[in-house]
């Protein structure tokens, strides 16, 4: 059973054009407990008494339980964006949660994460929780590397704070993949966090190896797009990977 929760916008804020970061806070009273990868749910209000309800992860640390931040695309001319877009700081919001089984199982091998667009939420939940908390439970003794699928530059945000992670963190890595974009000398000394192509070449470019046998020390975490995910699940199968191996959620 969700609980229910009429939350407080307390900031948004823009990254893309259509991408938006909202942190909300919780009733005093009430507490959200979650794991890191899991979603809440969304109520849009409509003209009837039947909300349309929309499912979000959450991209914060566990750690905060008196609010949490949904990374969310507002797309257009649709509903529950346009909801969301309209919202001002002050505005209630009706959420249930947390809800999902697209967690982080017991970390005994490398672990590659694979997003594409708003897919990172889950991911950026699960990094802050293993390289920011620091909790004794989940203080990481295998190497996490993120790949980050989007089509242009304009479409990039968060790598400072990416970058700072991996500066104290010797265990994460990540990388963006660019499908529409070839030349990255503007980023500088950041160039070698660019990769020019999709993240199925970037997954090939890391791992660098055909033996099936080496392909399966890994556990691979995919999250985005329903195309591309079941895309990337079937080549990482057709390849030989085994299926208690990959995790993934897909967004519809």
């Amino acid at each position: 059973m969700f609980q229910t929760y009429h939350t407080t916008l307390n900031a948004k804020t823009q990254l893309t054009n259509n991408t938006f970061l909202f942190h909300f806070s919780i009733p005093e009273g009430q507490l959200l407990e979650f794991k890191s990868g899991q979603y809440m749910i969304l109520h849009v209000p409509t003209t009837d008494e039947h909300p349309i309800r929309r499912m979000y992860s959450i991209a914060s640390s566990p750690s905060k339980t008196t609010s949490f931040d949904l990374l969310i695309e507002c797309m257009p001319n649709g509903k529950a964006g346009t909801f969301l877009q309209t919202l001002k700081i002050g505005d209630s919001v009706k959420l249930q949660g947390p809800a999902g089984m697209f967690v982080l199982n017991e970390v005994k091998k490398p672990v590659i994460m694979i997003a594409t667009g708003t897919g990172f939420a889950p991911m950026y939940s699960i990094i802050q929780d293993m390289f920011i908390d620091n909790h004794e439970y989940v203080i990481p003794s295998q190497p996490f590397h993120l790949l980050w699928g989007m089509p242009v530059k304009q479409e990039i945000y968060m790598l400072k704070e990416l970058k700072e992670i991996a500066e104290k963190n010797p265990l994460f890595s990540f990388q963006y993949c660019l499908s529409r974009e070839t030349n990255f000398k503007e980023f500088g000394e950041d160039e070698h966090y660019f990769i020019s192509g999709r993240v199925s070449l970037g997954l090939e470019k890391y791992i660098n190896s055909t033996s099936i046998d080496e392909l399966n020390k890994y556990d691979y975490y995919l999250c985005g797009g329903h195309t591309v995910v079941e895309g990337i699940k079937n080549h990482l199968y057709d390849i030989g990977i085994e299926k208690e191996n990959v995790h993934f959620e897909k967004f519809v």
